[in-house]
């Protein structure tokens, strides 16, 4: 006997084209502006057919950011009147997909079924739908031939069923005996032939359709086809940059740029690719227009994500002002090549475009493009910044965790070794991670590059500089009792005395850069220091760079009275230390703290 072995999974690609349904165009994309938080200014254009009344039918909606869609044609004796973006409900015929409709492609014929643990003969009889629905007149319907079988919608839009509709395939045995097997429970999940199936058999099934017509007023008789086009912000499309940092000799670096694009928007095949460095926004980006006919857009990952780690810090935080597209030269290349290059670059108000002609990528598939390499200058410098404690009022309502936390910060400074690069370049820098390298290539860090205009410098971080030794020690004074009042409360002053040693253990000379905060009022400060008073509550340095041991600088309440009484300072010092040489700092101040 000849077994036919058919499993649902073989029968998903056997779709016919649908029955009735009118003729659509695609629009191929011709150019895509990309910005680094994960939207693109999408460009379509072409010349298309047009319907019997001189419309254009596109079989596709984008789901671009409210107030971003835009559509025009190309045309001396047509003009747009309108663009409607419209479903519809389309019913085809097609092959089965699954166990269910392979069944009912198939009654009449028999099946070898597994019952107790042996294979038995049976024949498929009918198949028995029932709708619980009490709105049914009649809840149980037999299916005895495919075309009988209910509609089944293939549209991702189509709304979720309201009711459970039950499903059950009656199988008779050679002995005359029936017995019902659920199909709703997945009981019967492959299907065995014991005699040839149904080949011909076709299943009734509809599709949501959608569709974006637009209307056309032509002067004389409607042309067989119009150039039109559609210019729209949509989220999916991201590049993210990249650096690499290598070191050559005499204070000179090679920085080399490159992209790395996320397509999660739709397939794109030699088009104009403009990447940009800047901070644009867009006011509704979490508001997708209503010609997308959509309220919720595809979960496109955690790069598309604000809160992920790439979104978060290389996406440039907010965007609103939209780049320019390409000139119509560059819209309507023709060169297949299929090898992305760098065209040109410009500045557009407060963003900057590099050009890339040539860019294929599908829907799903990653691309790495390098673009862009200057020399730059660097020099190498250490920046110790010193902890600094809380008022001894505040420390007390610090636990026994908090405690232990501060003491080993203010018992560890080190300085940081970072490269001072100048960006000799006419192009930006944006922010972006750096693989930081030697000549020979062997890699010593990664840090972070933030956005620095040409000319500018930026820190690039390397890593802790365990040559410079540093040494601190703080001490305070007597409490002494104010002796005016102060708005009617009375205050202690409290002095103290701070300082560090800073020693060079290298064998060359280097430049340290040390920074310090005094809480209170900065009475003096030795070795040429440069002061300037602070506000505590909004100095971004200190935000920035403070690690979670000053967890209480964020979160401690500062008394009201703090700020009037007292202040902050921040104290800086440049040294040139040779090797071996050491250097004592030191700085008074005082603060106020109420009785």
């Amino acid at each position: 006997m000849k077994i036919h072995r058919i499993c649902a999974c073989v029968m998903l690609s056997c779709v016919s084209a649908a029955l009735g349904a009118p003729p659509t165009e695609s629009l191929p994309i011709r150019e895509v502006t990309v910005f680094k938080d994960g939207h693109a200014m999408v460009l379509r254009s072409g010349t298309v057919k047009t319907d019997s009344e001189g419309d254009v039918v596109l079989g596709e909606l984008p789901k671009p950011v409210l107030g971003t869609f835009w559509s025009f044609e190309d045309e001396s004796e047509a003009a747009l009147r309108s663009v409607r973006a419209s479903r519809r409900e389309v019913e085809f015929f097609r092959q089965p997909q699954n166990v269910e409709e392979l069944i009912v492609a198939n009654i009449g014929k028999k099946i070898q079924w597994s019952r107790n643990g042996d294979s038995v003969d049976v024949t498929i009889l009918q198949l028995l739908v029932t709708d619980p629905s009490p709105a049914t007149p009649t809840p149980n319907r037999i299916v005895t031939h495919a075309s009988q079988m209910p509609l089944v919608s293939l549209s991702p839009q189509a709304p979720p069923p309201a009711r459970q509709i039950s499903k059950t395939v009656l199988l008779q045995f050679d002995d005359g005996s029936t017995q019902a097997i659920s199909l709703t429970h997945g009981m019967l999940q492959s299907v065995v032939f014991t005699e040839a199936p149904e080949s011909n058999a076709v299943i009734r099934s509809t599709i949501q359709e959608e569709r974006l017509t637009m209307d056309l007023e032509w002067e004389n008789s409607p042309a067989p086809e119009a150039n039109i086009g559609l210019m729209y912000v949509e989220r999916g499309l991201r590049w993210i940059p990249s650096y690499r940092v290598t070191m050559l000799d005499e204070g000179k670096a090679r920085v080399e740029l490159q992209a790395t694009l996320i397509n999660e928007l739709a397939d794109l095949e030699d088009v104009s690719c403009n990447l940009v460095i800047g901070v644009p926004r867009f006011e509704f980006e979490h508001t997708v227009d209503p010609m997308a006919l959509s309220d919720v857009l595809a979960s496109l990952g955690p790069y598309f994500q604000r809160a992920s780690a790439t979104g978060r810090g290389l996406s440039n935080a907010i965007m609103g002002q939209t780049a320019r597209m390409g000139d119509s030269s560059r819209m309507n290349n023709t060169n297949t090549s299929s090898s992305p290059e760098l065209v040109e670059s410009s500045q557009t108000e407060d963003l900057y475009i590099f050009a890339i002609d040539h860019v294929s990528l599908l829907r799903g598939e990653r691309m790495i493009i390098p673009f862009h390499t200057f020399e730059a200058s660097f020099e190498s410098v250490y920046k110790l910044d010193l902890p600094f404690e809380p008022p001894m009022g505040a420390r007390r309502n610090f636990n026994t965790e908090q405690q232990r936390k501060l003491a080993e910060l203010m018992s560890q400074p080190k300085a940081m070794h970072v490269l001072r690069l100048t960006n000799t370049s006419e192009h930006p820098i944006t922010t972006a991670p750096a693989l930081i390298v030697q000549e020979n290539g062997m890699p010593l860090a990664q840090g972070m590059l933030t956005y620095t205009s040409s000319g500018a410098s930026v820190d690039l971080e390397v890593t802790a500089a365990v040559d410079i030794q540093v040494g601190t020690e703080s001490s305070i004074g007597a409490q002494q009792p104010e002796k005016d009042k102060w708005q009617g409360y009375r205050f202690n002053r409290i002095d103290l005395l701070s300082g560090c040693d800073v020693t060079n253990r290298k064998a060359r000379p280097v430049r340290v850069e040390v920074r310090a905060y005094a809480l209170g009022l900065l009475d003096s400060a030795n070795e040429n220091a440069e002061s300037v008073g602070i506000n505590v509550l909004t100095e971004s340095a200190i935000y920035s760079s403070l690690p979670d041991a000053y967890a209480w600088w964020r979160s401690w309440s500062w008394p009201w009275w703090w700020m009037q009484r007292n202040g902050a300072a921040r104290i800086e010092w440049t040294l040139d230390l040779d090797p071996g040489e050491s250097i004592e700092l030191e700085w008074k101040h005082h603060y106020f703290w109420k009785i």
